[in-house]
């Protein structure tokens, strides 16, 4: 589950901006990982070492690249998938992402990094945006008022997000709340017949309960 907010964003700079031969993607923890595998194929993919696979390939979705450049690399990230797949086996999940970040190096495509994307509750250092969400939505709505001070584009549920004493405990019996997208029923966006999800609490029992100091649980769950 991936919640976009495609209104009008703040004027970026040519650094950020898409163009051939400079994708543009939000930043990853996958890090260097591939590296030292030594399955690159081509002299350009082989000459990436650890810091710059750090600075320009630690990409995940979303990924913005020219047309040309997608047309350019998709082969080389199926051809590189099965090994990394092998390097990286279940329960892992991430080995489609190393075949990209390789397809990537392998053609000489850098990525400049974005982070206007939060997903992980307990990563502010990795998520800087978690520093500045505005939490005045309810009284003034999500915006504020105020587009071009929202640093927050993408929020990207790939977590469980829950309030209560543990997370595998949090329930609404428990005076708790739990979510995570395999809860969901899988018709449910076209099912009219299922349930509308419970709103969440945003009061200070939900914030006491809540296992991040700066409450970034309710944050999150509030805007699902």
């Amino acid at each position: 589950i991936t919640k976009i907010f495609n209104y009008n964003l703040p004027e970026v700079g040519e650094q950020y901006q898409v163009r051939k031969g400079h994708p543009v993607s939000q930043k990853y923890g996958i890090g260097a990982k591939w590296v030292p595998w030594g399955i690159c194929k081509n002299a350009e993919c082989k000459k990436v070492d650890a810091r710059q696979a750090w600075d320009h390939y630690s990409v995940g979705p979303p990924y913005m690249m020219h047309l040309d450049d997608w047309r350019l690399m998709v082969n080389e990230w199926v051809e590189y998938s099965p090994e990394c797949l092998e390097n990286d086996p279940p329960p892992s999940i991430l080995a489609e992402m190393y075949s990209f970040a390789m397809a990537c190096a392998h053609h000489g495509l850098p990525h400049e990094l974005v982070n206007t994307m939060l997903s992980d509750p307990d990563s502010i250092q990795s998520e800087p945006a978690w520093k500045e969400v505005p939490w005045d939505f309810r009284q003034q709505g999500f915006l504020n008022g105020n587009q071009a001070e929202l640093n927050v584009h993408i929020l990207h549920y790939c977590h469980g997000y829950w309030l209560g004493d543990e997370r595998n405990t949090g329930h609404m019996i428990n005076y708790g709340f739990n979510f995570h997208k395999g809860h969901l029923p899988k018709d449910i966006l076209h099912n009219c017949e299922r349930s509308l999800l419970v709103e969440p609490p945003t009061n200070k029992f939900a914030k006491d309960r809540d296992s991040t100091k700066e409450n970034n649980h309710v944050w999150m769950l509030y805007q699902i």
